[in-house]
C-alpha cells in the first residue's frame, strides 16, 4: 500500500476477538504495517449497545470504557495517535439523547484520564440522527472541558449528510476540532 502513497490507516479493536490489549495480535499488526510501510493512525472503538458509554445500564457504559480503555492501550503500543469513541448506540424513539449526555461525559473523562498521559487523542465521532452525538450542540457539550490537543472530533462525512441541511451546521460547527475522518459507509 505504501507504494501507492498511503501511509497511514486505521485498525479496529474490541469487534470480533480483537483487543487492544491482546499482545500477539498487536504485535502482529505491527510486524505486518512495519513490512508494508504503514503507519496506524487511528484506532476505531466498537459501535453496539453494550459498549455505549451512555447507555443506561451501568455495566454497558463499564464495558464501553474497558474496551476505550484497551483500544488507547493498543494505540499506545502500535505508535499510533488516537482512538475514535462513540456517545451512543442507536437509541429508541422515546429515548432523549439529553438524558445520556452526563453519563457519555463522564464516561470521556474516564477515558481521557487514562489516554491523556499516553499523548493518544481521543475523537469522538459525530453519529446519526438518532444516536447522542448526531447533533453539533451534543458534541460540542462533550467535548467543551478539553483541549483540542486531548479530544476532538472524528468527522464521518456519511453521518453529516444523513443530516441533510444540518450537517453542514455540524460541520462547520465541529471543523475547528475535528481531528480525523471516516466514511464508515455501513449505514450511510
Amino acid at each position: 500500500m505504501s507504494e501507492y502513497g498511503i501511509e497511514y490507516v486505521d485498525s479496529k479493536f474490541g469487534q470480533a476477538g480483537n483487543d487492544g490489549r491482546d499482545a500477539a495480535l498487536l504485535e502482529s499488526i505491527q510486524v505486518q504495517s512495519e513490512s508494508h510501510g504503514i503507519n496506524i493512525w487511528f484506532v476505531h472503538a466498537p459501535f453496539a449497545a453494550e459498549y455505549s458509554i451512555s447507555s443506561p445500564s451501568q455495566a454497558n457504559v463499564d464495558q464501553g470504557v474497558e474496551v476505550a480503555l484497551a483500544c488507547v492501550d493498543g494505540c499506545a503500543f502500535l505508535g499510533g495517535s488516537g482512538v475514535v469513541t462513540h456517545s451512543s448506540e442507536y437509541l429508541e424513539e422515546s429515548e432523549s439523547p439529553r438524558e445520556r449526555l452526563p453519563r457519555a461525559k463522564e464516561a470521556l473523562a474516564r477515558i481521557v484520564e487514562h489516554a491523556a498521559p499516553l499523548g493518544i487523542q481521543i475523537a469522538v465521532e459525530n453519529l446519526p440522527p438518532q444516536c447522542l452525538g448526531g447533533r453539533s450542540f451534543e458534541l460540542l457539550e462533550l467535548i467543551e472541558p478539553y483541549g483540542r490537543d486531548e479530544v476532538g472530533f472524528c468527522l464521518d462525512t456519511g453521518h453529516a449528510y444523513l443530516r441533510g441541511g444540518e450537517g453542514a451546521t455540524l460541520v462547520e460547527a465541529a471543523a475547528p476540532n475535528v481531528i480525523t475522518t471516516h466514511n464508515d459507509g455501513e449505514d450511510d
